[in-house]
């Protein structure tokens, strides 16, 4: 079984491939552009471009707004041993939450779970490393789980 996953970027992953499109064209950003309004980029050049642009766009409103807006379609295969193990229904479940109301901490996630507080935290830690969601430390020193997903789809062929 397959997976097909449409989810946010983080900054990291963001910033990493905002730096490979830096070292995969020398000329730069304002190269690649030049090339493509004057009609001599490839089509995966133009894609490259669009997909750059796309990129500094969404990294540009994270710096301002704290915001994680890029959106990207992967394919998981489930027949991988770490990823047919980790997503149990509770942690499918536990996604449904952080994605679908906003969870001030580990511990209101816990209560509107119905779970364990050290449970619910082991869970996010799992889903953290397959980067469906991302834990963030707020001021006040709670960590606060925001999801990554948008949409999980799961294709049986």
């Amino acid at each position: 079984m397959r997976l097909r996953i449409i989810k946010r970027l983080t900054a990291d992953e963001m910033s990493a491939r905002l730096n490979a499109f830096g070292r995969r064209y020398t000329a730069g950003y304002s190269g690649l552009q030049r090339k493509c309004s004057d009609g001599k980029a490839t089509p995966e050049e133009f894609v490259d471009y669009l997909s750059w642009s796309a990129l500094l766009d969404a990294y540009g409103n994270y710096l301002e707004n704290g915001e994680l807006n890029y959106l990207e379609e992967e394919y998981r295969d489930t027949e991988r041993e770490d990823f047919s193990n980790a997503l149990t229904w509770k942690r499918l479940e536990l996604l449904s939450i952080v994605n679908s109301s906003w969870a001030q901490s580990i511990n209101e996630l816990a209560r509107k779970s119905g779970r364990n507080v050290k449970n619910v935290y082991e869970d996010l830690k799992v889903l953290e490393s397959l980067k469906l969601i991302r834990l963030v430390r707020v001021s006040n020193g709670k960590v606060t789980p925001q999801g990554l997903v948008e949409e999980i789809h799961f294709l049986m062929r």
